[in-house]
């Protein structure tokens, strides 16, 4: 079979073959090395064999050579074909030889007992990329006999050596190595081996939750903002159990970096500790995430939180949409906690319902009026709440967002006779356009007074006609017919009184899919 060269799938010329495998004896070290880099490209038997032979000492002088013999055997994939070759290199007297043997060790997947015993003594040699080379390579093929040499590189005096042990010890199974990795993250000068052991110890997750706090305080005082950053991760991590490294988050919070300034908001909130002041200086950060998530984070910290709550309120007019959403839900969470007393509940309404008339945002809307729903849910009693969330909720009624159309109608619909009021402004809408829209506002009507539906101005026939249905059935209800008899009435007049008449889509009750409340879509 004739061999085929893979680049050109042209049959090398043997003549050229011979020509390049004299070349490699040649008494210049150059031309030698241009050669056996040829060999190995042309890759044939005769070739690759002319090129292996520059891999042994007593052979090739040049070293240069040398490493470019092994590479061919890498290059050409063949790797396994020349194991005694390789581990004969490993013992080469020229640190770049047995690294670059080392390395090519690593493509064969099952390595021999022996060989894998002829990578151990490389574990102490003086050569810092040799070492280097050898922890690789024993973390490529998982050689699990080499795991005890690996972890005393852990204090090598090469800083990348000990990265690659503190890597290849987390990949072995890092719980074993805990106490290393603590220890470099404590003592280690520099700072990338520290972000690879906190690496490794964020990899253990909540195995490693009890070393945290010894982890974390020194590194959130170190110099690098890396290695501070990484200490707040683990202290999200941690959660409340670093709850007494509220000190130095803090400090990282006052910092001018936004990352770090980020990854210490978050730190705070995870851990879940009162820190309202330090919070609330970050409201008016130039940065819209630092804003965002401070408000977020005041509005877990429970009653004292309420302190600030104004200058969470300021944040409804701010130029960011996801801030004023962030400040719209931590408002909303305020009011609606349990030590909140019916005065300030009110002033959030105002707050809530300035920001339906005046925000352009459909998902800031849509969160501000579940906030009112819910808020007259809590406070039905209260008419200093549910008279100002009717009024609202009428002016919605003319709103040129279809959802907050249907939202409003669908609270006027649980306020009951109340909703008389703003009867005028709900009664246009059973012509609406949206059919969820028309539905919700006659189950508004339905909830009204009678003497209060008698009264309303209705000049339009189809309005007239809806407003007798809707007397209709006040009646019916007095009369306590049967509930399953009641809402077939009410689905019969609904469709009737829905433009184009009944619609095979139409809900069979309330409760079904077509009344549910839709999500709003993202802005």
């Amino acid at each position: 079979q004739v061999f085929r060269h893979p680049r050109t799938a042209m049959a090398p010329d043997v003549a050229a073959i011979d020509a390049e495998i004299r070349r490699s004896c040649h008494q210049t070290a150059g031309v030698r090395l241009d050669a056996v880099r040829k060999l190995g490209e042309i890759g044939t038997p005769a070739a690759v064999e002319a090129a292996v032979a520059r891999m042994r000492g007593e052979v090739e002088p040049d070293a240069e050579v040398r490493v470019a013999a092994v590479s061919a055997v890498s290059d050409r994939g063949i790797a396994s074909e020349f194991v005694d070759e390789l581990v004969a290199a490993l013992r080469d007297e020229a640190a770049s030889v047995r690294c670059r043997a080392a390395q090519v060790l690593a493509e064969i997947p099952e390595l021999d007992e022996s060989a894998s015993q002829a990578l151990l003594p490389l574990f102490e040699d003086e050569a810092d990329s040799v070492r280097a080379a050898v922890v690789e390579t024993v973390t490529a093929l998982m050689l699990a006999d080499a795991e005890e040499a690996v972890a005393r590189l852990v204090t090598d005096p090469a800083a990348f050596v000990r990265v690659l042990a503190v890597d290849a010890l987390s990949k072995f199974g890092g719980a074993a190595h805990l106490d290393a990795f603590v220890d470099r993250c404590k003592k280690d000068p520099e700072a990338y081996v520290r972000l690879q052991a906190m690496a490794a110890i964020r990899v253990l997750g909540t195995k490693a939750a009890a070393v945290v706090t010894e982890v974390a305080k020194p590194c959130l005082v170190h110099a690098d903002q890396g290695v501070r950053i990484a200490a707040l991760d683990l202290v999200k991590i941690a959660g409340p159990a670093a709850a007494e490294l509220k000190p130095q988050v803090c400090k990282c919070l006052r910092e001018c970096d936004l990352s770090v300034k980020r990854a210490a908001l978050e730190g705070i909130a995870a851990m879940e500790v009162e820190a309202v002041e330090e919070v609330a200086a970050s409201l008016g950060d130039e940065d819209s995430y630092i804003r965002r998530f401070a408000a977020s984070a005041l509005a877990k910290m429970g009653p004292a939180a309420l302190r600030q709550s104004d200058k969470i309120m300021q944040l409804l007019g701010d130029s960011d949409d996801s801030v004023r959403l962030s400040a719209t839900k931590a408002c909303a969470g305020m009011a609606l906690s349990g030590s909140v007393g019916v005065e300030q509940q009110v002033a959030v309404l105002e707050q809530l319902s300035a920001t339906l008339e005046r925000d352009t945002c459909h998902v800031v809307r849509w969160a501000a009026l579940q906030a009112v729903h819910e808020l007259y849910c809590m406070r039905v009693e209260e008419t200093a709440v549910t008279e100002p969330v009717v009024a609202l909720c009428g002016r919605l009624a003319k709103d040129g967002d279809e959802a907050i159309r249907y939202l409003a109608m669908r609270i006027l619909s649980g306020c009951g006779p109340e909703t008389t009021v703003v009867g005028d402004n709900v009664l246009p809408l059973v012509k609406d356009e949206d059919a969820r829209v028309r539905q919700a506002a006659i189950r508004a009507l339905s909830t009204m007074d009678e003497k209060g539906l008698v009264g309303l101005d209705v000049r339009d026939r189809g309005q007239r006609r809806t407003k007798g249905n809707v007397v209709t059935m006040q009646y019916v209800k007095k009369v306590e017919v049967e509930p399953d008899r009641l809402a077939t009435l009410l689905r019969s007049r609904m469709n009737q009184t829905a433009p184009g008449g009944p619609s095979r889509s139409s809900p069979s009750s309330p409760d079904s899919k077509a009344a549910t409340m839709p999500l709003p879509s993202r802005a």
